[in-house]
């Protein structure tokens, strides 16, 4: 009796829309059982699991392939059929190496009904040829749709995926709307973050999943709806920002943002033991934060240190006493905000200088003219490379010269950027300037010795509201430690603050540098005297 041909379909579909409606599926299923059952074979139970919807688009993922080629060593088919070579694979490298396994596990090859011999080469040759075809036209179709999408982006038109949450896009008008009911509830949502409520609270109460509710309110609220075109097969990257209705005013997602960094650092969840600077003091070298550490056998006192297992820091590698950073850095504080022409130094300091900025955004624009220039330049070695006007290695040696110009171009480019982009206005800086002279009077300078009175969570909103944020650059603001060659001095700390903006620096230990005339230095050492001459526990 002749042993029956177990055969393995290979069924696929390109889209999950298709595969849901099932047509192509079942289409294709009926067409295998009805060539399987013409070749007198069978088609075993667990060999059916090689079918689902697949890319069609070259260098997309195909696990049923993959896993189809890892199962050819364990016995489980005799033979492989599709219902047309373009089933089998559109990506030609893939199809040589998928069609050498074959051949090593003695595995045969069907097309509907039509065995091709794999050690035949007119047979490899045909099923090259198709292969090589098949990929062409995947590519071509897929540059083409994605060209069709970026021109959709482009006129405002909705190109990819689902609109963002809260807004309607109307394919006969070509218009975008609001869907009122999720803007109020996106609109209370944010009311209640920024209330300080937690957004696992807030998702779980409104119905929302928290990781959706937190990319809405920090990604899509805008008037702006970035859609991201990259394909590294047809060298195309573009990021087109599609105008749409927003769902909240910018000062108010400016705030979002403000908290959710905030929520990163400073407002994390305090440890056991209470640190007056957890999450705001910094190493001036790397930028990283340090740790509080309780007391142990060796040291017997609270102390900040430095150590990330994943970032050493070479800079940085011994521990500072916590009391000791703590009471200098918030006398400091106090010396200069209870200063009246301190605090409008610092404010005055703080409002940006005109003319840099004005620099900045001349030498962004000249950037932006270089970088066109130099497109130009690879455009036309393009074209000399493809009428064959210039030999390669001149074409290599001005392709990597220009592209390291377009480098060095763009890395200036991202950076005047993020300084124009961060620097605050002069009316922004005058509105909180304000806030801080009202919090001040109101609460923290009642009396002289108001500092003395306060407590440990009253001092922490106070660093709180002084370290809200980023500085120019987009770097943390906080108190940044230094290290220093000094036996008697070893630490070397700066305060880079909020408005008022507080960039007095000091060595720990002893009266900081920043401080101009007597008075100022008195005050500190007199504050600091009785900071130091409280009981352990009001400052812990």
């Amino acid at each position: 009796m002749v042993k029956k041909i177990r055969f393995a379909p290979l069924i696929r579909v390109s889209t999950e829309k298709q595969e849901r409606q099932g047509e192509s599926l079942n289409t294709q299923r009926k067409q295998i059982i009805g060539y399987v059952e013409s070749l007198g074979g069978t088609i075993p139970k667990r060999c059916w699991k090689y079918s689902g919807q697949e890319h069609a688009t070259v260098d997309s993922e195909r696990k049923n392939l993959d896993q189809l080629l890892e199962d050819t060593t364990k016995n489980i088919f005799d033979a492989i059929i599709v219902c047309d070579v373009s089933r089998w694979s559109r990506d030609n490298a893939k199809s040589k190496q998928g069609l050498q396994i074959l051949r090593d596990n003695g595995i045969k090859f069907y097309v509907g009904t039509t065995e091709f011999d794999l050690f035949d080469p007119q047979a490899s040759l045909f099923l090259g040829m198709s292969t090589e075809m098949n990929e062409f036209f995947a590519l071509e179709q897929s540059r083409k749709s994605m060209l069709n999408r970026i021109e959709r982006a482009l006129a405002g038109k909705q190109s990819v995926g689902r609109p963002p949450y809260g807004r309607i896009y109307n394919k006969k008008t070509l218009e975008w709307s609001i869907d009122k009911g999720k803007k109020d509830r996106i609109v209370t949502a944010a009311k209640r973050y920024l209330n300080g409520e937690g957004l696992d609270r807030i998702a779980d109460s409104m119905g929302f999943v928290k990781s959706h509710l937190r990319k809405t309110l920090n990604e899509k609220c805008g008037d702006k709806w970035p859609v991201n075109f990259n394909s590294k097969r047809l060298n195309m990257k573009q990021t087109i920002e599609i105008p749409i209705p927003r769902l909240l005013p910018e000062k108010m997602i400016k705030r979002i943002h403000e908290k959710a960094k905030a929520n990163k650092t400073y407002l994390h969840a305090q440890s056991k033991h209470k640190y007056l600077l957890s999450r705001m003091i910094l190493c001036v070298e790397c930028g990283r934060g340090l740790t509080g550490c309780i007391p142990n056998d060796k040291l017997m006192y609270r102390y900040y240190k430095h150590y990330d297992k994943r970032f050493p820091c070479k800079h940085f590698k011994r521990y500072i006493r916590a009391g000791q950073i703590e009471t200098d850095v918030l006398t400091h504080i106090y010396s200069m905000i209870g200063d009246k022409v301190g605090l409008k130094k610092a404010i005055d300091a703080a409002i940006p200088n005109k003319k840099e900025i004005e620099q900045s955004q001349d030498r962004l624009s000249q950037i932006t003219f270089d970088l066109k220039r130099i497109d130009n330049e690879i455009q036309r070695l393009v074209k000399a490379v493809m009428k064959a006007t210039l030999d390669d290695d001149t074409v290599k040696k001005q392709m990597a010269k220009l592209k390291e110009r377009e480098s060095l171009l763009n890395d200036e480019e991202e950076s005047l950027k993020a300084i124009i982009k961060n620097q605050p206005s002069e009316a922004e800086i005058n509105q909180r300037s304000l806030g801080w002279k009202m919090m001040l009077n109101a609460k923290y300078t009642k009396t002289s010795n108001h500092l003395l009175e306060m407590s440990f969570e009253e001092r922490r909103q106070l660093l709180q509201a002084l370290f809200d944020g980023v500085d120019e650059n987009g770097k943390r603001l906080g108190v940044y430690i230094k290290k220093l060659n000094n036996k008697k001095h070893p630490w070397y700390y700066e305060i880079r603050g909020n408005l008022p903006s507080l960039t007095g620096t000091g060595v720990v230990g002893v009266p900081p540098i920043s401080f101009d005339t007597t008075e100022e230095l008195d005050q500190f050492k007199s504050i600091r005297k009785e900071l130091l001459e409280q009981k352990p526990s009001s400052l812990h």
